[in-house]
């Protein structure tokens, strides 16, 4: 058991100097506002854990005055300190922490400054570190000696660490066992109960919406079958019309072709033909040969010739960015060339006079420096005029090469002329001239034959485009029967979907129910292990939502279910009270309890442990009363 036997303030929350003695006791801390009651209950929480009792804030932030504007005062160093006597499982502890200005004196000035604020750490008397003071706090109750001294802390921790606080205090948070497979399988799947409702209420929205369009698909799908029709009688037609249609293009054919009195002259044109080509293959096959061969040289040739000027306008590009980098090696060699340096006389940082040797130290740096750049830079110009040098020779090269080709191109081009001429010579023989002159005669021969099977032709176009019509027709018909067979086919397969989609629904509303038959269980469970911890508070663990699940919330209620926020003060008291006296039995640590507005509740519940309330009385000052004083 921890209990609080005394405390020594100096200069802390405006109070100068107060010495207050509850020897182990509970006690009654009583006065008007602002006589200092609560700065008590801060001193003491400052001690343990460095908080305001009000609102949970750094006491730091509140220990010095503060001025018109709300800012601290700067008070010269003064030392603001709490010390405070704890018997812990009978042995004192004295605890003490001193809050003070930093000052320091800049370089350079005379007077000090205030650069922050400091603290120091003593333990029966000593100093120590902040890190040993904390352990030692750890050591002997740690957090559960401000959330029992300041009851209200645990009812405003943000929501998570509130209910994992309350789960460790009532044994956890146990999913109950469950038989059914499918139920099992979804909290499995989705890690939780809440994801699985989650999921299994947006799987039946779904589902659902699907439901809600299969009749407007089946009527859709019903509405665009097509009539009735015979398809074994239309596709016997189909059949003679095109036997009709293949034996009337054979008679198109045949006549386009002349007719068979055209047949001889036909044969005739073919051998006239043979004879022209072999006298051609005979008469200028060599000179052929020989200009293909030309036109090939000339290709090569004129390939060389573009990667040769291709070639010279690289280098010459090269020449000129070369050029350009040498008057700017050139132009950056005289700068440097020009640079002068004049040492500066003083310091720069301290402001007094540099020695001579110091000075001309640095005049030797900058001229050594100044040599190595121009060294640089003439190493460099020097291998750009070696690199125009070498390009200037690789251009003449190139250029050489070039007049070289292009002088064979000239005589390639002389041949391929002269070939040329003499093809066309031997394609003006008299012999020649003959074949072509019978060729032509025998075409106009042919032509006259197939105009006077013109008028026939026209006749039998006229009768094929008719059979067109009635063949388009009878396809569109028969294509009318395989629409209508594949429209009754997916109303088949709409209705099977219809069937297993309303199967799937009916299975899903029943994992839904069986879900929250799992969400009544827990939350019955856990209601139950609240009732068996505390006997005031009361809490709301889970809210249900509009899909039926439940989400997770830690909300603090009264005996009564009211929540802490529309409660009265005595309830809000009552229930911390509880709540801290939870804390101390799940960590078994029993240590003081500070309550505030004591005045506000007639009768507060006896936690076992010892307790000390703040009350605004009519009395004239601050007075502590302790147990036995306030009984006699």
């Amino acid at each position: 058991m921890i209990t609080l036997v005394e405390m020594s303030l100096r200069n802390f929350k405006g109070t100068k100097e107060l010495d207050v003695r509850f020897d182990g006791k509970s006690a009654v801390v009583s006065g008007p506002n602002a006589c200092g009651k609560t700065t008590i209950a801060d001193a003491y929480l400052w001690i343990v854990n460095g908080t305001t009792y009000a609102d949970g804030r750094k006491v730091e932030d509140t220990i010095k005055l503060s001025d018109e504007s709300g800012n601290q005062t700067v008070d010269g160093g003064i030392e603001h300190s709490v010390e405070a006597t704890l018997d812990v499982d009978g042995k004192p502890k004295i605890l003490k922490k001193v809050f003070y200005e930093e000052w320091k004196k800049k370089r350079g000035s005379e007077n000090k400054e205030m650069s922050g604020h400091r603290t120091k750490y003593f333990i029966d008397g000593m100093p120590t570190s902040a890190s040993v003071y904390s352990k030692n706090i750890e050591h002997i109750g740690g957090d559960t000696l401000s959330m029992v001294g300041r009851p209200q802390s645990f009812a405003e921790l943000e929501t998570k660490k509130r209910r994992k606080a309350l789960l460790e205090l009532i044994g956890g948070e146990q999913l109950p066992e469950v038989d059914d497979v499918s139920i099992a399988r979804y909290i499995d799947t989705y890690g939780g109960i809440n994801e699985a409702l989650d999921a299994v209420s947006h799987e039946i929205t779904s589902t659902n919406k699907s439901l809600e369009e299969f009749p407007v698909r089946i009527d859709e799908a019903t509405k665009t079958v097509p009539a009735e029709i015979d398809t074994t009688a239309l596709s016997a037609k189909l059949d003679e019309l095109e036997k009709s249609k293949a034996a009337l293009l054979g008679k198109i054919s045949r006549l386009e072709e002349g007719g068979d009195a055209s047949a001889e002259l036909r044969e005739k044109l073919l051998s006239l033909k043979e004879k022209k080509k072999d006298l051609e293959i005979n008469s200028m096959m060599g000179d052929r040969k020989e200009l293909d061969e030309m036109y090939r040289i000339r290709n090569d040739q004129r390939a060389r010739k573009e990667k040769r000027e291709s070639e010279i306008a690289s280098i010459k590009a090269d020449m000129e960015r070369t050029k350009t980098e040498n008057k700017q090696i050139a132009k950056q060699w005289k700068e440097i060339k020009n640079l002068t340096y004049e040492p500066k006389d003083t310091c720069p940082y301290c402001g007094q006079d540099l020695p001579q040797e110091m000075k001309d130290k640095a005049v030797e740096r900058f001229n050594l420096q100044k040599a190595e750049r121009l060294s640089k830079f003439g190493r460099d110009g020097k291998m750009t005029m070696e690199r125009i040098k070498d390009l200037s020779s690789m251009l003449s090269v190139k250029e050489d090469l070039l007049n070289v080709t292009l002088k064979e191109m000239d005589a390639t081009n002389v041949n391929i002329e002269r070939l040329e001429t003499r093809l066309k010579q031997a394609e003006n023989r008299p012999e020649m001239d003959a074949i072509e002159d019978e060729i032509t005669i025998v075409e106009v021969q042919i032509d006259e034959a197939r105009t006077g099977s013109q008028t026939a032709l026209d006749d039998l176009r006229v009768m094929l485009d008719g059979l067109n019509k009635e063949i388009s027709v009878v396809n569109t018909k028969l294509s009318g029967g395989k629409l209508r067979e594949n429209a009754l086919k997916r109303i088949d397969e709409l209705k099977k979907q219809q069937k297993e989609v309303a199967r799937k629904y009916d299975d899903l509303i029943d994992v839904k129910a069986g879900l929250e038959s799992v969400v009544k269980a827990m939350v019955d469970s856990m209601e139950q292990k609240v009732a068996s911890v505390f006997r005031y508070a009361r809490f709301c663990m889970y809210k249900k939502q509009i899909n039926g699940g439940i989400s997770q919330c830690c909300e603090v209620l009264n005996h009564e279910g009211v929540p802490m926020t529309a409660a009265n003060t005595a309830s809000r008291i009552t229930t911390n009270l509880d709540i801290a006296r939870a804390i101390a039995e799940h960590t078994g640590i029993q240590c003081p309890v500070f309550v505030d507005n004591a005045e506000s509740i007639n009768n507060i519940p006896d936690i076992g442990m010892q307790m000390i309330q703040l009350k605004v009385t009519e009395e004239d000052g601050l007075h502590v009363h302790l147990e036995e004083q306030e009984g006699a």
